[in-house]
Order: C-alpha cells, then sequence, then structure tokens
C-alpha cells in the first residue's frame, strides 16, 4: 500500500529558504566563470566552496518541501516531527484530529496560528510522549500538535477531510480485522 499525504508542509515557508543557497549557488559559478585560466587558488577555492554548500542546502530543502507532516500507510499513521524517518503510530490509537491555536514563538506578538492537534487514545499509554523537534510541534499527555506555521494552510475543510480519512482507515482495519477472523 503506498504511502497518503494527509498533511503537506508549508511549501511557501521553504521556498523562500530557497534564496540564499540559489544566491551562494550564482556567486560561485559567476566565479568559476569569470575565473581567469590562470586565477588563483584561493578564488577558485571559495567558488568550490559556495557551490558545494549551496548545492547541500538545495538539496535538503528539496527533500523537507516534499516530506510530509502527516502521512498513512498501511494502517499507521506517519508523523513527521523529527524531520528524519517518521515515528509511525498505529490509526487505531487516533481518535481525531481538531483545530488549535498558539500564537507564534517568533514574530509580532498578538499573531495566532491554526495548529493541527491529534488526539490519541487514553488506553495508549506507550504513545502518549516522544521527543520532537519544538519548531515542528509538540508530543505530550496524549496530543501531537503539529505547529501550523510549517505545514500548508490549516482550515476547517482541511480539518473535515482529516476526520474523514481516518474514518476511512478505522472502518479499513475493522474490515481487515473482521476478514481474519472469519
Amino acid at each position: 500500500m503506498a504511502m497518503e499525504t494527509w498533511l503537506r508542509p508549508n511549501r511557501r515557508a521553504i521556498g523562500f529558504g530557497f534564496i540564499l543557497p540559489t544566491t551562494l549557488l550564482a556567486t560561485g559559478v559567476t566565479l568559476i566563470v569569470r575565473l581567469p585560466s590562470s586565477g588563483g587558488a584561493l578564488q577558485s577555492g571559495i567558488a568550490t566552496l559556495l557551490i558545494g554548500s549551496s548545492v547541500l542546502l538545495i538539496s535538503s530543502l528539496a527533500y523537507h518541501l516534499h516530506q510530509p507532516r502527516l502521512a498513512c500507510a498501511e494502517g499507521e499513521l506517519l508523523v513527521y516531527l523529527m524531520g528524519g524517518n517518521p515515528i509511525r503510530v498505529p490509526v487505531d490509537v487516533v481518535e481525531c484530529f481538531f483545530l488549535g491555536q498558539t500564537g507564534l514563538d517568533h514574530g509580532p506578538q498578538g499573531v495566532d496560528v491554526h495548529n493541527v492537534v491529534v488526539r490519541l487514545a487514553e488506553r495508549a499509554e506507550q504513545w502518549h510522549h516522544r521527543d520532537v523537534k519544538k519548531n515542528l510541534g509538540t508530543w505530550c499527555g496524549g496530543y501531537i500538535t503539529v505547529k501550523g506555521a510549517w505545514c500548508e494552510p490549516i482550515t476547517v475543510d482541511l480539518m473535515r477531510e482529516l476526520n474523514r480519512r481516518l474514518a476511512e482507515q478505522h472502518r479499513a482495519t475493522k474490515d481487515a480485522f473482521q476478514g481474519k477472523q472469519t
């Protein structure tokens, strides 16, 4: 079964991140192009360093541009709040998604951001806490909060869609379980 993306990253914020490495890449290429054939080792080294570091930054940003915040595969909710591999939560312990709201960590005071809050079953105590990147969200007390500044715009319609998909997954899990018992 293929992974289904449920919550995408904030492409606009990540897109702004491309400005600096693209500028560094252009500067490095310009130095190489303008470098005379008997150019200095220092200028060549700086150009190579600029090009290499910008390519690494661009690659990292491209990776994060396509990495979801929440996805679903094989009966598990994939939670991408660590920057690398997801934390895999069984869908049957996910109760619902709801809209949360907090202030920005950085920036103007009084600006509120919508968040996605994932409620986990009280009985699933082993899932009540995980360490995650604080700038992406929090995970404690059986609630996962995905910070809205780092994902696609969070709307009431998006929340309805997340809960609809969750209900579908719950039905599919229940049907698969009943199918194994018969």
